[in-house]
C-alpha cells in the first residue's frame, strides 16, 4: 500500500513499496494528487503482475525464472561451452537482479545494472576484488544472457514484453571493423611460422590464420571443423548445419595452395587422433592435496600427447601472434573475415548473394556493414562523371572566350571608324577623349537641374 506524507516545504510525497520491486516516489502540490497518483501506479504494478503465467504468483523473481531456464530444453540444446558461459555470466546478474520480480524489470533497471558493471572490478576466487576493472566483453556476454533468459521466458508465457529487445548503451569492445593491410598480413604468416617451433606453441597456429584469412571463416567456426567434412578430391569442405544456430550448410571452397595445406593439417590430425581439422589438448583438472592446496608438477611429454584432442583454442595464441607481429592485441580475431569480405568487395564484382555464399551469411543483410567499401567501385564511374563535368564547363568557357574576343574586335571596329570619321572633321581627339567629354556633359546636366529644381521650391 501506498504511503503519502507531507514534506516541511508543504509539498505532498507519495511513496510505494514492494517486494521484490523499486521504490515508486512523485511529489505533488496537493494531498489529492498525491493520492490519486499513487492508487493509479498500484493499479498498473497490479495488472503487469498478473498478465503473466499463474505460476508467476509463487516463482516470479529473476532467479526463479533463471533456474528453470538453465532446465530447458533450450539451454540444454546450446553448445558445452555456451552452457559454461552462460553459468558464469548468471553468477553477477542473479546476485544483483534475482531479487526482482520478472515482471517489473524495465529497460532503466537493466541500463542502470549495465552501467554499475562497467565501473565494477574483477573479483578473485576468494570473493576480493582486483585492479582490473569488468572487460566489455563481459558485460557484453551478461547482456546476451539476459536477452536469452527474457526470450525464452516471453515463450513460455511468463512475460508479454520482451525488454531486452530495446537498445542498450554498452561500454565498446575490441573493434571489429579495423582493416589488416597486406603487409600486416605477411608479418602475421612469418610470425605464426616462426612461433611453430617454439615449445609450447600449438601447431595448428599458422594453418588457421591461413585458412581463416584466405577463406573469411568465422575463428571458431574454422576451430570446430572436423577432419570428415574435407573432401580434398574436389578441394572443398562441407559444414553442415548443427546446433541451436540457423545457419544453412556451408561449403568452403579451396584454392591449390589451401589444399596443400589442409592436406598437411589432416594429415596431422589423423596422427594426433582429432576428429578436428585444428585442434588444442585439453587441461587436465588440477590435483589438490587434502588441505585444498593445488600439486605442482611438470607433465611429461607422454602425458601431454595422450590429453583429449578438443577445437582449436585459438584467443591466447591470437594475442601472442598479434605481440611478435607489433599488431594492436585489441584486434579481434574476426577482422581476418571482416578484412575478407571487404577485399571481395572491392577488387571483384560478385554480387551481395554471390558474397554472402561464399562467406557463410544466411541474408545479404549481414553484409551492410561492409557497403562502405563499395566507393572503390564506382571510382571509374565517379572519374568518368568529373571528367564530363570537366569538358563540358571547359567546352562553354572556350565558347564564352570567343564570343568575347568577337566582340572585342567588333568594338574595335566600331572605334576606329569613329576615329577615322572624327579625324577627316579635323578633330583629333582619342577615345577617352570623348569619353571625358561625354563624363563632363552629364555632370554639367546634373547641376542644372540641380539649379533649377532649386529655383522652382524658392
Amino acid at each position: 500500500m501506498a504511503t503519502i506524507n507531507q514534506l516541511p516545504s508543504g509539498s505532498w510525497r507519495a511513496q510505494i513499496r514492494r517486494k521484490g520491486l523499486a521504490t515508486l516516489g512523485e511529489t505533488f502540490k496537493t494531498r489529492a494528487e498525491a493520492a490519486a497518483w499513487a492508487t493509479a501506479k498500484e493499479a498498473e504494478l497490479l495488472v503487469a503482475y498478473h498478465q503473466a503465467s499463474p505460476r508467476i504468483a509463487k516463482t516470479g523473481t529473476l532467479a526463479n525464472i533463471v533456474e528453470k531456464y538453465f532446465q530447458s530444453t533450450v539451454y540444454r540444446n546450446k553448445a558445452p561451452t555456451t552452457q559454461s558461459r552462460e553459468r558464469s555470466c548468471s553468477v553477477r546478474v542473479i546476485e544483483c537482479l534475482g531479487h526482482y520480480a520478472i515482471t517489473t524489470i524495465d529497460s532503466l533497471v537493466i541500463q542502470e545494472y549495465l552501467d554499475a558493471r562497467g565501473g565494477e572490478y574483477v573479483r578473485h576466487a576468494n570473493g576480493k576484488p582486483t585492479n582490473k576493472l569488468v572487460s566489455a566483453n563481459t558485460i557484453r556476454l551478461e547482456k546476451a544472457f539476459l536477452s536469452s533468459v527474457f526470450k525464452w521466458a516471453k515463450g513460455r508465457k511468463y512475460i508479454t514484453v520482451n525488454i531486452m529487445a530495446d537498445s542498450f548503451d554498452l561500454p565498446r569492445c575490441y573493434p571489429r571493423e579495423g582493416r589488416i593491410s597486406e603487409s600486416q598480413q605477411l608479418r602475421l604468416y612469418e610470425e605464426a611460422m616462426a612461433l611453430m617451433n617454439t615449445p609450447g606453441t600449438n601447431p595448428c597456429l599458422a594453418a588457421w590464420t591461413y585458412f581463416v584469412f584466405n577463406t573469411g571463416t568465422r575463428p571458431g567456426e574454422a576451430a570446430k571443423i572436423e577432419v570428415s567434412w574435407v573432401d580434398l578430391d574436389k578441394k572443398r569442405i562441407h559444414i553442415p548445419r548443427r546446433g541451436s544456430k540457423k545457419r544453412n550448410p556451408r561449403t568452403i571452397l579451396l584454392t591449390d595452395n589451401l589444399a596443400k595445406t589442409i592436406h598437411e593439417q589432416v594429415a596431422k590430425a589423423q596422427e594426433a587422433g582429432s576428429k578436428y581439422l585444428f585442434f588444442s589438448r585439453a587441461n587436465e583438472r588440477r590435483k589438490t592435496r587434502p588441505d585444498g592446496t593445488p600439486v605442482r608438477r611438470l607433465r611429461t611429454e607422454e602425458e601431454k600427447v595422450t590429453r583429449e584432442c578438443i577445437p582449436y583454442q585459438y584467443y591466447h595464441a591470437w594475442r601472442n601472434l598479434c605481440r611478435h607481429a607489433e599488431i594492436s592485441e585489441k584486434i579481434n580475431p574476426h577482422i581476418m573475415r571482416h578484412e575478407f569480405i571487404c577485399r571481395l568487395f572491392e577488387k571483384t564484382n560478385l554480387s551481395d548473394s554471390q558474397i554472402a555464399m561464399l562467406v557463410g551469411d544466411v541474408n545479404v543483410l549481414s553484409l551492410e556493414p561492409y557497403k562502405h567499401v563499395l566507393v572503390e567501385r564506382l571510382r571509374d564511374h565517379y572519374d568518368a562523371h568529373q571528367d564530363s563535368i570537366s569538358s563540358t564547363l571547359e567546352e562553354l568557357l572556350t565558347k564564352k572566350q570567343e564570343d568575347l574576343a568577337k566582340l572585342s574586335e567588333y568594338l574595335t571596329g566600331v572605334l576606329t571608324e569613329a576615329q577615322e570619321e572624327r579625324e577627316r572633321n579635323g578633330d583629333f581627339s582619342t577615345p577617352i577623349d570623348w569619353l571625358h567629354a561625354a563624363f563632363l556633359a552629364e555632370e554639367e546636366e546634373k547641376r542644372r537641374a540641380k539649379e533649377r529644381s532649386s529655383e522652382e521650391k524658392s
